[in-house]
């Protein structure tokens, strides 16, 4: 388990916001873009939970939670990587 303080996590949403943007097409509920994929991407990570366990705590489908997630770790490894590793 990590923490992650206010400021952080909104430099974050900033950096991945591009990436986490809906598809084109516009299918399904959106979710609040990008905040609530930041925080099941970090849930995730930060406590290994379940997409079960996500959908029930951040109040989406269980497809969302799993598509928010891996979302969220390709935008971080797409984006971040090269800025932490150099």
């Amino acid at each position: 388990m990590f923490r992650l303080c206010r400021e952080d996590f909104w430099w974050l949403v900033g950096e991945l916001q591009l990436e986490l943007q809906m598809d084109p097409c516009r299918r399904g509920q959106p979710l609040d873009v990008p905040t609530q994929q930041v925080g099941i991407g970090l849930y995730r990570i930060g406590h290994g939970s379940s997409y079960n366990s996500l959908s029930h705590l951040f109040n989406v489908a269980h497809n969302t939670a799993l598509v928010a997630a891996t979302k969220f770790v390709k935008a971080v490894n797409k984006l971040l990587y090269k800025w932490a590793v150099g």
